[in-house]
């Protein structure tokens, strides 16, 4: 992601939130959103895959602990 960050050029220092922004969703969908952990783990669409493993996991866990299958 650094290599994008480079290409902002003046964005990240000029607005308040250029350096907070996510640049995943800001270069692919058009939309500045805050970078937190919150986005990341919740919202962001770069980390969908993984959302999806960890739901199916999680499941697959609780219905262990529960004698289901």
């Amino acid at each position: 992601m650094h290599q994008f960050r480079s290409s902002l050029g003046n964005f990240r220092s000029s607005t308040w939130y250029g350096k907070r922004a996510c640049l995943h969703c800001l270069l692919h969908g058009d939309v500045v959103v805050l970078d937190s952990e919150w986005h990341a783990l919740c919202e962001c669409p770069l980390n969908g895959a993984a959302r999806l493993r960890f739901a199916v996991h999680l499941v697959r866990l609780l219905r262990s602990v529960n004698g289901l299958k």
